[in-house]
């Protein structure tokens, strides 16, 4: 199912029951105002699992708003877990020198600090992306730091190259929705 955009914006995640494969055109130059509407309605939001689904394609549609990339997200049927997959073939140099030509980014939206087994489940999947220089996670929760030095969930997404993996944070999303792009957000975080 392709989605397309309502003359409601409230409506446009409103049914989440297909598989998204991809976002059509009219997915692009989405005004700040929408995501932080859209953002202030996942905030509400009485279903904390569900809300962590639906942050997935809150997401997905932000990176959307990238020139000349295409985002593809994958749910599995399994668990319901989401995958959020960037195309970065034909964007703009500064991103594929900063990503490659393709990565993802993994969204969470926990009670408690991202743990390091999550981190290393989401290792594992972009090891599998080809071309892939940096890969993003993002926790509204904050990550775990471990009780000694060098130990916990955030020293041990920091410690991975190949590709490197980026940690987001909610302040990270908060840019993003001001700025109705991640642009600023990427920049700030691969210099950090």
């Amino acid at each position: 199912m392709i989605y397309a955009i309502t003359d409601d914006p409230g409506d446009f995640f409103q049914n989440r029951k297909a598989i998204i494969k991809h976002y059509v055109s009219s997915a692009k130059n989405l005004s700040s105002s929408f995501f932080k509407d859209e953002f202030d309605r996942l905030e509400s939001m009485d279903n904390p699992q569900e809300r962590g689904r639906q942050l997935d394609a809150f997401t997905g549609l932000l990176f959307q708003q990238l020139p000349n990339v295409k985002v593809r997200l994958d749910e599995s049927t399994e668990t319901g877990e989401v995958d959020v997959y960037i195309d970065c073939l034909e964007a703009e140099d500064w991103l594929q020198r900063m990503v490659g030509s393709h990565t993802m980014i993994e969204n969470k939206w926990e009670k408690d600090p991202i743990e390091t087994s999550e981190i290393s489940k989401f290792r594992q999947k972009t090891l599998d992306i080809h071309a892939c220089e940096a890969a993003y996670f993002l926790s509204m929760s904050g990550y775990s730091r471990g009780q000694r030095t060098q130990t916990g969930s955030l020293h041990t997404l920091r410690s991975y190259e190949d590709p490197r993996m980026i940690d987001l944070w909610d302040d990270d999303l908060e840019k993003m929705i001001e700025d109705g792009s991640p642009k600023r957000a990427l920049r700030e975080r691969m210099t950090a």
